[in-house]
Parts: C-alpha cells; structure tokens; sequence
C-alpha cells in the first residue's frame, strides 16, 4: 500500500487550498474548526452548495479514501453522491453518498445516479462529524465498494459494475456537497483526508501539525525575530515574516513541536514548504528531514515568483526504514535547503 495524499488543511488558508488543489470551484470557500481543536477544515462552498473539493492523482483501478465530513444530513433530500470518483475528463466512474434519514448510498451507472445499494438509516446526525472510508476495486463485473462509518462497515457492493465510464482508472476525487437542497447558511465541512492505491483502508485517521519550536541549525537569514524558527511556526501559515537564502548548501533544522498524544499507528509524516524566490535567477530548494542520524532528502523544488507549496510524504521513518513511532517522530528536525 501507497500513500497517495493526506491533506488536515490545518496549515493551508483559504487562498492556499484552493491554489493546491485547482479543481476547487470557489463559491465562497472557506477555512472552519475541524474535527480536533485547535486544528481546522475546509468548507467547499458555504455560500453556493455546488462548490466542490478536487485533488487529481495518477489513474488507478482501486483505490481507499478516507474523510471527517460534517453537514446537515437532514436536508439531503432523496440521496446524493458526496464522494465522485471520476475520470480525468469529470465523467462520473461511481459514488458514495447519503440520504435525509442518515443512510449511505453508493451510486453508479454512466450518470453516477443508479442507487447500487443503500445502508440502514440513522448513521450519521447532521452537523456531527464522522469520518467515512471507502475501499473501491473499479470494474465492470467484478468491482466492489465497501463503506464504513466510524470504523464499521456499514453498506458493501461486490461483483459488481463500479465503473460507469470507458476508462478503467479512477484520476480524479471529487467532494461536494452539489445536487442537494442545502440552503445559503448551511456548512458541509471537510477534515482529515487520505487517499491510498489500494483497495484497503487505513482506519479512522487524524493528521496532526508539527510546527517548529526552534534552532538546530540556522544558516538562513530570518526577517525578524529572535530565532529562524519563529518565522516558519505559524499555522495556517502566512508570510509575514519568513527566512531566506540565496547560498547553495544552506541549510535550516528546526526543532518541532510533540505529539498531543500517542497513536497506535502512525502512517506516514509529511514535511510541506510555502516558498517564492524573489529574483530572476534560477532558485531550487528542498526540504530535508533529519530521524536520528539519518537526513531524508525531499525532491528538489523549483521556485516561481509567487508563493507556492511543495511536499514531501514519508511512510516509514528513514533512520532505518522502519514504521514510525511517537518517540522517533517527537525527535524530528526539518527545514529547508537551498540546491540552486
């Protein structure tokens, strides 16, 4: 199994998440308090039901995602898909979705709409967050798709026509709350998402920020502040202080902020850089995690002259190449490094 993505939008603003995931139609979208304090999610389109939530992968025939979503079930109506699986042209392979009575639906056929099977009804409340995944095995005749709520599975399809398209892939993730009759003030919110290439779930997850606490090494210059780390600590990020570099091989470790808890599996850390170069030259960095004794080095980055984000996601610690601990991720050190 591959991680493919994980998104908690606890350091991304508004502006930010739409510019990373461009397929997001903006109808007033916004940033709102997740599922665990003091992190945040995102709200496709509060003002407009059909705003939507987009991320594009490589094409694949099965697949798991899982989200924390949050909305008023009792306006659902007869049932729509909140989850869209689709092609890279946006034609609809197959979907999950939901009903007024707190069902869950899974939807396909050429239009996204033929009910394949429905589960029993009171399972998820309105405006209560509960975090759904979805295993999908994409075929004509021997597809499946398995839904559980909470942990539990609650509505399965097997042996059955899940791909509603020609193409045999699934390239696109749609999350909307569009073709319901939600009304201008209601929220459908969005948290804590993953998306792995196999046809198994990870299990109810939660992605939790580390932000830097301090230096370790510090050989950029900082705007302001008494260390480099508190100009790159902030979250949801900003860029009113920051630091810089223009010296190949420079490089930043910081120090980086604990658990709040210990997790029973840890699936992957992701470092994420918001960076801009600020001349006409050629500029690359990368991010570099070091676990011990060990430094992991991020892809290369190539800078533009608006701000923009890059990430690097790691599944098994690199001091070693063994799963992750608590102990082993509380001792990280990250930053960035200038390669051009």
């Amino acid at each position: 199994m591959a991680l493919v993505l994980m998104e908690g939008f606890d350091l991304l603003t508004t502006t930010q998440t739409i510019a990373k995931y461009p397929l997001s139609q903006d109808f007033s979208a916004a940033m709102v308090a997740g599922r665990f304090a003091p992190g945040q999610g995102f709200r496709p389109g509060p003002n407009n039901q059909n705003g939507y939530f987009a991320t594009s992968f490589t094409g694949m025939a099965a697949m798991s995602v899982g989200l924390g979503l949050s909305f008023p079930v009792s306006r659902c109506g007869a049932g729509f898909s909140a989850l869209r699986f689709l092609t890279s042209t946006d034609a609809r392979q197959c979907g999950v979705g939901f009903k007024d009575d707190g069902s869950v639906i899974i939807a396909g056929g050429a239009s996204g709409t033929t009910i394949l099977a429905t589960s029993a009804p009171g399972l998820v409340s309105s405006l209560v967050w509960f975090y759904i995944e979805v295993e999908l095995v994409l075929h004509d005749t021997t597809g499946r798709i398995s839904v559980f709520v909470n942990g539990a599975k609650v509505v399965e399809v097997t042996g059955a026509d899940t791909k509603g398209q020609a193409s045999a892939v699934v390239e696109r993730l749609q999350v909307t709350a569009s073709g319901t009759n939600l009304g201008v003030s209601e929220g459908f919110s969005m948290d804590d998402l993953y998306i792995t290439n196999t046809a198994t779930r990870l299990g109810e997850s939660r992605i939790h920020v580390l932000t830097p606490t301090g230096d370790d090494t510090a050989q950029w210059t900082r705007s302001a502040g008494a260390t480099n780390a508190s100009c790159v600590d902030e979250a949801p990020t900003n860029t009113t202080d920051y630091v810089a570099s223009s010296t190949v091989g420079h490089q930043d470790l910081y120090t980086l902020s604990d658990l709040p808890y210990s997790p029973g599996t840890i699936h992957a850390v992701q470092t994420r850089m918001f960076a801009v170069k600020d001349d006409a030259a050629t500029r690359t960095i990368r991010a570099n995690l070091k676990s011990g004794a060990t430094t992991a080095n991020g892809s290369d980055f190539g800078l533009s002259a608006s701000y923009a984000q890059k990430v690097d996601l790691y599944e098994l610690d690199p001091n070693g190449n063994v799963p992750w601990t608590t102990d082993a991720v509380n001792a990280l050190l990250s930053g960035p490094e200038v390669r051009v």
